[in-house]
């Protein structure tokens, strides 16, 4: 019988298997929709990254090994310092690898967005991949995560003369306080978000998707339907 995780990861693993298939060439997207669909895995893969942690930490403490985990003034985070760390996660000793994972992750300075974009490079090997999601799952779970302040219709909340609203993304409320509030109405109905159209079955899940993978302050361009117009918006995120 599998656990109630098992159950969940299996679940969100098909959710964000159907985005990649409806975006097969947009790698960012990809990503942003994996954060959110496998929160809950997340926060598995987490706890067992950091039990995998307290086993391995005490194997590198051995003479002569060179780790910055305890270094109260670390090095500031320049090219000089990181592009070793990256070519050190594909390395052919094993504690090579290890020693440059536990440097990334304890490193300040490297946010979300950065392992972002590293994962964007061209050319990484299996391993370097798998190490960085790993580091861009913790920073996901460990870092605050932004907010529209709004909230959605659904099928069970009714609507505004909308036939079908588990395909639209309909603003019903927004919450005071938010940014938001200064270039949304209620009523609006998102229907692009960052240059990609969000319709059909997942759009809701997309749209989360998009603003918890981003940070406090950002701002998230979105084209809403209003009435009969149709608006380019930046929205603030709380």
């Amino acid at each position: 019988m599998k656990s109630a995780t098992q159950a969940s990861t299996n679940l969100n693993a098909d959710h964000t298997l159907r985005v990649v298939a409806a975006h097969p060439r947009r790698p960012c997207v990809v990503m942003r929709a994996f954060s959110a669909t496998l929160l809950g895995a997340i926060f598995a893969s987490a706890a067992s990254l950091l039990v995998g942690l307290a086993v391995t930490a005490p194997a590198l403490a051995q003479p002569g090994a060179r780790v910055f985990l305890s270094n109260p003034t670390p090095p500031p985070v320049t090219a000089e310092v990181l592009e070793p760390l990256i070519a050190g996660l594909d390395a052919e000793l094993f504690n090579e690898r290890e020693r440059s994972f536990l440097v990334l992750a304890e490193m300040p300075g490297l946010d979300l967005k950065t392992f972002e974009r590293l994962l964007d490079r061209p050319g990484l090997s299996d391993e370097q991949r798998a190490r960085l999601t790993a580091l861009a799952r913790v920073r996901f779970v460990s870092s605050p995560r932004a907010a529209m302040g709004v909230q959605f219709y659904t099928s069970t909340t009714g609507g505004v003369g909308i036939e079908s609203l588990n395909s639209f993304v309909a603003i019903e409320n927004l919450l005071a306080g938010f940014p938001s509030s200064d270039v949304l109405e209620a009523g609006d109905i998102i229907v692009e978000v960052d240059g990609l159209p969000v319709t059909g079955p997942l759009a809701r899940d997309l749209v989360r998707a998009y603003i918890i993978s981003r940070d406090p302050g950002d701002k998230l361009p979105v084209i809403v339907r209003r009435g009969a117009e149709r608006l380019q918006l930046h929205v603030t995120l709380g």
